[in-house]
Order: structure tokens, then sequence, then C-alpha cells
């Protein structure tokens, strides 16, 4: 169980990341803005794919070095707030899932 939240919640990463590339590549969403204040109001690809990065080496070594309930919690927790994004994005901009 363990390992598939943390699974779960890195997936979930990388969908954002890659939503919030897509979006910020087509020009008629330039006013809608990142709404993340580390990101910045538009991003660039390579902030995106650091800050993510950053995020899923950090939740990496909280499942790797952590004590069970913390890579729960970690995970659980990515996944209450990425969830609700990734169905924005998709519903409200139309942002799917590809790679």
């Amino acid at each position: 169980m363990v390992f598939s939240l943390y699974l779960a919640s890195i997936l979930s990463l990388g969908i954002d990341a890659r939503q919030t590339i897509q979006r910020e590549h087509r020009t008629y969403y330039r006013e809608v803005h990142e709404l993340n204040p580390i990101l910045g109001r538009h991003p660039g690809d390579a902030r995106i794919l650091v800050y993510c990065g950053g995020w899923v080496a950090a939740e990496t070594a909280v499942y790797l070095f952590a004590p069970k309930w913390a890579s729960v919690a970690t995970s659980v927790g990515t996944l209450a707030v990425q969830i609700p994004v990734i169905v924005n994005n998709r519903v409200n901009f139309g942002l799917a899932v590809t790679w």
C-alpha cells in the first residue's frame, strides 16, 4: 500500500507538470496564470520541471528513509492537493494527459 500511494503521488506530480507545460504553450491561455507563487505567473518549462523534480526527490527521500507513516502522510497530502488541480485543469482548460 505504501508503494502504491508513493507511485500515485509521483504520477500525479508528473501529470500536473505536464498539464502546466501544456497550458503555458497554448497562447490562448495567456490570460490564465499559474497559482503557485513559487513557479510565478507564467513559468517556463525548466522551472516547472525543476520544481516537480524537487518534489519527486523529496517524496522519494521520505519513502526510502522515513517511517512508513511519514511516507503515507506525504503521499496522501500530495494526492489531496494534486487530484483537484488535475481535475480542474481537465474540466476548465480541457488539458488532457498526453505524453
